[in-house]
């Protein structure tokens, strides 16, 4: 019984991946121009949304740890320093997003994702669990996302402008 369920489960999954890929092959894909080529405006969005979403759960998990060693009576504050961190990453994903259309501004804001991810997540991992614990470690809560603004503002300030210019670029330019 169970392996006839199995093999009609995995004969569901077949036909689903068929007809999936039928249509991919009969329309041109979300990253893809219709000469066939790779739309590179959309992969360095792409990528930029992967970093902030890692960032996002790298700043979750970091809090998620100090939360599970927590007192219940300092979750607030807690969760407000979680918030703090993450606005960044809010920030960074309205920008990146207001920026997609243009090939310099997504690859400059790429840039300025992949900082966010160095800057917000190694900066607390590196003070909370490769240096000696001091009175001043728990400033790095505070100051992180000024850190992360002052990494990655020259790069997604200028993808803003870029972005917002109205003459074209060359069509030879990348």
């Amino acid at each position: 019984m169970i392996d006839h369920m199995i093999d009609h489960m995995a004969e569901m999954v077949g036909r689903l991946k068929a007809d999936t890929i039928h249509k991919a092959s009969q329309t041109a894909d979300f990253g893809r121009k219709a000469s066939g080529s790779v739309n590179v405006k959309v992969l360095y969005f792409i990528s930029s949304l992967i970093c902030l979403a890692l960032g996002c759960l790298g700043t979750l998990g970091f809090f998620g740890s100090f939360l599970l060693q927590s007192p219940t009576d300092s979750i607030g504050p807690l969760l407000g320093f979680a918030a703090w961190n993450l606005f960044p990453y809010g920030v960074a994903a309205a920008l990146v997003w207001l920026a997609r259309k243009n090939t310099i501004a997504s690859a400059l804001g790429l840039i300025g994702c992949l900082l966010l991810l160095l800057i917000g997540v190694g900066l607390p991992v590196k003070v909370f669990y490769f240096d000696p614990p001091d009175a001043q470690s728990g400033l790095v809560i505070l100051v992180t996302p000024v850190y992360q603004f002052l990494g990655a503002a020259p790069f997604l300030i200028p993808a803003q402008i870029l972005a917002r210019t109205k003459k074209p670029l060359p069509p030879d330019a990348p």
